[in-house]
């Protein structure tokens, strides 16, 4: 009513969050597109930033990798612009998400282990943690399997002392029994990612 189409923007940006933590990546990227295009001149960086980010999020679980990686380097220089570094840290974790998923595991581990220190200086555990899980994947795809190990028994505790989901707790258990008598120590963790990422969208899962 008041025609103050900034504001209703931000509405459809909230409304596309909504709609990817559901799971409906395709309904997300449609309304993070619209929202970026609504905004195409205008001066308000930490919404595009955010559209970014959240475009990344989208495109990366529709399989359309290279648009994911340009939508979180985006993201990260709009952050980096701003002086927000919790932003840039997550722009950081989305892109390093899709390197490891296209198998450059070094590439990624720069990206990550900085990310999770910040994290864990911000006492916000359970984002630690599932970067601690990207973190092992990482460590396995390079023969690290010790460094591995011990890096899950720790995000294990921290999942516990924060007292976060009993189901990925359960599954951080199992991990850590597994990673040492496993066939496939890699395929091991990726179900266990694929199960803490399973747990954002449903956390009774």
């Amino acid at each position: 009513e008041f025609g103050h189409e900034r504001a209703q923007t931000k509405c459809d940006v909230v409304k596309a969050l909504v709609q990817y933590r559901r799971g409906d990546f395709e309904s997300a990227r449609r309304a993070f597109e619209a929202a970026l295009r609504a905004l195409s001149d205008s001066d308000d960086l930490h919404t595009i930033g955010i559209i970014y980010n959240g475009l990344g999020c989208s495109y990366r679980y529709l399989g359309r990798t290279s648009d994911a990686v340009l939508a979180f380097e985006r993201s990260r220089e709009i952050f980096t612009e701003l002086a927000m570094p919790s932003e840039v840290n997550r722009a950081k974790w989305g892109l390093a998400t899709v390197l490891l998923d296209s198998n450059h595991p070094r590439k990624a581990l720069s990206l990550l282990k900085p990310v999770r220190e910040d994290f864990l200086s911000r006492h916000m555990p359970e984002e630690a943690g599932e970067v601690g899980l990207l973190i092992v994947d990482a460590l396995i795809g390079m023969g690290k399997l010790e460094t591995a190990t011990a890096l899950t028994s720790q995000v294990l505790k921290e999942f516990v002392n924060a007292n976060l989901n009993i189901h990925a707790v359960s599954a951080l258990a199992y991990l850590r029994d597994l990673l040492q008598k496993a066939h496939d120590p890699r395929a091991a963790v990726r179900h266990v990612r694929t199960v803490a990422e399973q747990l954002r969208f449903e956390p009774a899962h």
